[in-house]
C-alpha cells in the first residue's frame, strides 16, 4: 500500500501519507508535558522566516499519540497568545497538505464532532454522498457511533436517524438504521 501512495502521490502530502502509514505513532495515553512544551515551540520555530520546515509538522502529527497532541495544540495557542494551530496550518500550508493537517487536528480534538459533520455534509444539498455515509455508520458502529448521533441530534436540531431517512430509500435506508441501533430504528 505504502508504495500505491508513493507512486500516487507527492510532495509534502507524500510524506504526510507515507509517515502516517509507517505506523510509528505511539499509542499510548501517555503525555510527556516537556516534551508537549518543545513540540508547541518546534511548530512555532518551524514556521517563522521564509518556508516553513514541514519535516517538523509531519513528524509531530504522526508520532505523538492523541492525548499529547491535544495538549500540544492547547499549548501553542498559549504560547502564541491566542493564535490556534489551525490558524497556523491555515497560513502554512496549501492544497491538500493543508487539509490533511486541518483534518488531522479535527480527529485529535475530537472524533465524534468530525463524524457528525461529515455525515452532515455526505446529506447535504442535491444528492447524497452514499459512499461516505455507508463508511461511516458502518465503521464507526461498534465503536462510537451513538456519540456521534447524539452529537449531530444537538448540533443540527435533528435526528440522525430522521436526516438518514429523508436521504435514503428502500433497504438501503433500512439497513443504515438498523446499524444505527435502537435509538435509530424510527421508521
Amino acid at each position: 500500500m505504502e508504495a500505491e501512495v508513493s507512486d500516487d502521490l507527492s510532495g509534502d502530502l507524500k510524506h504526510f501519507m507515507v509517515s502516517l502509514m509507517s505506523a510509528g505513532r505511539d499509542e499510548s495515553k501517555d503525555i510527556d508535558f516537556e516534551l508537549v512544551k518543545t513540540d508547541a515551540q518546534d511548530l512555532y520555530e518551524a514556521s517563522i522566516g521564509p518556508g516553513t520546515t514541514e519535516s517538523v509538522f509531519n513528524s509531530i502529527f504522526n508520532l505523538r499519540n492523541p492525548y499529547h497532541l491535544r495538549e500540544v495544540f492547547d499549548s501553542y495557542q498559549d504560547m502564541c497568545d491566542g493564535k490556534t494551530v489551525e490558524e497556523l496550518i491555515e497560513s502554512e500550508f496549501s492544497g491538500k497538505i493543508k487539509n490533511a493537517y486541518l483534518t488531522t487536528v479535527k480527529i485529535i480534538r475530537n472524533i465524534v464532532v468530525f463524524y457528525a459533520e461529515r455525515l452532515h455534509d455526505a446529506m447535504q444539498g442535491g444528492g447524497t454522498d452514499d459512499g461516505t455515509l455507508m463508511q461511516i455508520i458502518v465503521t464507526r458502529s461498534e465503536v462510537d457511533l451513538q456519540d456521534i448521533a447524539e452529537y449531530y441530534a444537538i448540533k443540527y436540531e435533528k435526528p440522525l436517524s430522521d436526516a438518514i431517512a429523508d436521504d435514503t430509500s428502500g433497504d438501503y435506508r433500512k439497513i443504515l438504521i438498523r446499524i444505527l441501533g435502537p435509538s435509530g430504528e424510527t421508521e
